[in-house]
């Protein structure tokens, strides 16, 4: 199951970099790029510890196709924590992080980048937790152990770009989820967040 998770992998980023290589030489097809930070949730296993309370930074670069949509990298880090801390009775979240790399596609406006904006990709990504503690009245009371995962990534991005004033910048609100999936291709570790940042 590894290997095929791999080999999926290895397609997907191979697919995004030839259609970037397919690109037209039109206004259109420009690089353009997008970085955003927001707040939100996250989950990594074991999940019964609860969702943390998580800050994203993301930072993507997309360039047009021969068709309606873009070929776009991006690379976003998530780290959150238990909050407010709860009673050793509770399951605590501990320090939880989530970093991927994604190729995939996005789905904007060609002539002007404005508007509404879907994202979506697959690629590689790394996830830890620490400090974490499950609830008493579980099987899994007590501190859980320090983990860390690399495995295969995915990422979705929903949200809406507008002018930010005077210049080619664009400003920009999004549902943004990214994590890992486990070997058999659940999730292993995901966070949600609320996002605003910048376009060019």
């Amino acid at each position: 199951m590894k290997l095929c998770i791999r080999h999926s992998v290895l397609a997907a980023l191979g697919a995004a970099l030839t259609l970037i290589l397919r690109t037209e030489s039109t206004a259109s097809a420009r690089i353009a790029g997008n970085l955003d930070a927001g707040l939100g949730g996250s989950r990594v296993q074991p999940f019964i510890v609860g969702r943390a309370v998580c800050g994203t930074v993301g930072l993507g670069v997309s360039t047009g196709l021969r068709g309606p949509a873009r070929a776009c990298i991006e690379l976003r880090g998530t780290a959150g924590r238990e909050f407010p801390s709860g009673t050793l009775e509770d399951a605590n979240a501990g320090h939880q992080t989530i970093v991927t790399i994604l190729g995939g596609l996005e789905l904007v406006n060609r002539s002007s980048l404005r508007g509404p904006f879907f994202t979506a990709g697959l690629g590689v990504g790394h996830s830890t937790i620490s400090g974490a503690r499950g609830p008493t009245n579980s099987s899994n009371s007590g501190l859980v152990p320090p983990r860390d995962r690399t495995g295969a990534s995915y990422g979705f991005g929903l949200g809406y770009r507008f002018s930010a004033g005077p210049g080619t910048g664009l400003g920009q609100i999004a549902l943004r989820i990214h994590g890992l999936l486990s070997e058999n291709v659940s999730a292993s570790a995901c966070a949600t967040a609320i996002t605003v940042g910048v376009a060019y």
